[in-house]
């Protein structure tokens, strides 16, 4: 039993010595749009986003990378802009396939923080679901040990608004870069 204890403690101290931990900062642009049963989906909205990572790396071929970020998101047609700023955190698993990219998976959790439509000249508020659950899907490029860049593709699960807008959820294709240290 002592032996078994040992050789999982030191089992433990080794993976913790060998993980790398990075935190870092990210900026980039986001093309989203609505999907679903819905009369509101149009073209793509181009928007910003900006937020702090860090990245727990286990080994070579794997790690996790959580996030917090702001995300300009929402929809454009010819009547009207939908505009859904959010707080989203998103949680990736990351498998790296060489020492410079890893392919990048996982869920993501938004807190919606601004909910406008523009239409005629003029802007409205318009009261959005408070949350959005989503699933992302990209790769990360390690341009040096410090600078990255992202392409990611996120597709939500939840609606975005109550009411007539039912059925009307996010995507989003997100390029990004950033700095770890």
């Amino acid at each position: 039993m002592k032996r078994q204890l040992f050789a999982t403690m030191l089992l433990v101290c080794t993976m913790t010595v060998q993980a790398q931990v990075k935190f870092g900062t990210k900026v980039g642009l986001n093309l989203t749009s609505f999907w679903g049963d819905n009369k509101v989906a149009g073209g793509i909205k181009p928007g910003f986003q900006a937020g702090l990572m860090m990245e727990w790396k286990f080994n070579n071929h794997w790690g996790v990378s959580p996030e917090v970020v702001y995300s300009m998101q929402g929809a454009k047609n010819s009547e009207r802009t939908y505009n859904l700023d959010y707080i989203n955190i998103p949680v990736m698993l990351k498998y790296y396939t060489s020492p410079h990219f890893s392919i990048d998976l996982g869920p993501q959790i938004g807190f919606n923080v601004r909910s406008k439509v523009k239409y005629a000249g003029s802007e409205h508020s318009r009261k959005a679901v408070a949350g959005d659950v989503a699933i992302g899907l990209g790769g990360t490029y390690l341009i040096t040990d410090d600078l990255f860049a992202q392409a990611r593709f996120t597709l939500g699960m939840s609606d975005c608004y109550h009411g007539d807008h039912n059925n009307s959820k996010n995507y989003s294709l997100q390029l990004s870069v950033g700095y770890a240290f």
